[in-house]
């Protein structure tokens, strides 16, 4: 008696398990339903990319352009004001004087 118990208590179980998966494969899993998302991020104009890549060579453009208004010479030196080579070359042959530290063992 036990024995039959057992196997009907068994299959029983066994039915209900499987029923339950076979539902739960059935029902969509809203956690993996990407369609509302996907729909989102597509674009739905038919010119979309190519605006883009039109506002892409607008701004390379000026980009362009704005780089050669900086090369533009934006010091103009004076060339008799700047020291020639031979004076700099004195310069730096000359000792320079270096200040010492003050001495510490004497009050201010």
């Amino acid at each position: 008696m036990k024995n039959i118990v057992q196997k009907i208590f068994l299959t029983l179980a066994t039915t209900a398990g499987l029923s339950v998966v076979a539902l739960l494969l059935s029902l969509p899993a809203s956690a993996n339903d990407y369609s509302q998302i996907r729909g989102a991020l597509i674009p739905r104009e038919p010119n979309f990319f190519q605006q883009g890549r039109d506002q892409f060579e607008r701004e390379i453009q000026l980009l362009i352009q704005r780089n050669q208004k900086n090369q533009e010479t934006v010091l103009k030196v004076n060339p008799d004001v700047v020291p020639k080579q031979e004076d700099l070359l004195r310069l730096l042959e000359k000792p320079q004087v270096v200040p010492s530290e003050p001495n510490k063992s004497e009050p201010n």
